[in-house]
């Protein structure tokens, strides 16, 4: 398992849980976020939860950190193996952080969560989770909200533009 974590703190945290359960030999932490192109970025710290601090800046931030970001999608294709599973959680960068996966999605066709956020998205409109579903809808994945009743979300605009959900998580299957 490859996992990318750029606060310190929780890559510190995660990286001792890790050796204390001896899955050091199946985890990798990658200690930078993901995103459409690499360079350095700032990341908002949230005051009441650490795991809840986001590129996109807004809120109750206490402090910042200065990150790395790369481009997923150049990470994974030195491992030279097939991914079969994506989890996408970046409170609001989900769109920057599929763009630089969508090699990944196309060569390995893997099932993706993803958490569809577009209360915490910079361009809250439309047509940001219009895109983002289409990503997958036009390579031939079936999208589906897991938050409420598994409903197949078969009309993506009609779904995008009607959900009354600031947040929910998305499952999209080859």
């Amino acid at each position: 398992m490859l996992s990318f974590e750029p606060i310190g703190q929780l890559a510190d945290q995660f990286d001792e849980s890790v050796a204390i359960n001896n899955f050091t030999d199946r985890i990798e932490i990658v200690r930078q976020a993901c995103g459409d192109k690499a360079g350095k970025g700032t990341i908002s710290l949230k005051r009441d939860n650490l795991g809840g601090s986001s590129l996109v800046a807004g809120g109750n931030e206490v402090s910042t950190e200065s990150i790395n970001i790369c481009v997923a999608d150049e990470v994974i294709s030195t491992l030279k193996r097939k991914v079969d599973m994506i989890k996408i959680d970046t409170e609001g960068y989900e769109p920057e952080v599929l763009l630089g996966l969508l090699k990944t999605i196309e060569r390995d066709r893997p099932v993706v969560i993803l958490e569809y956020s577009p209360i915490l998205w910079q361009n809250n409109n439309h047509e940001t989770g219009i895109n983002l579903i289409l990503q997958f809808t036009t390579r031939s994945y079936k999208a589906y909200d897991l938050d409420h009743n598994q409903e197949l979300i078969a009309e993506v605009t009609n779904w995008v533009t009607t959900t009354p959900y600031n947040q929910t998580n998305l499952l999209f299957l080859p």
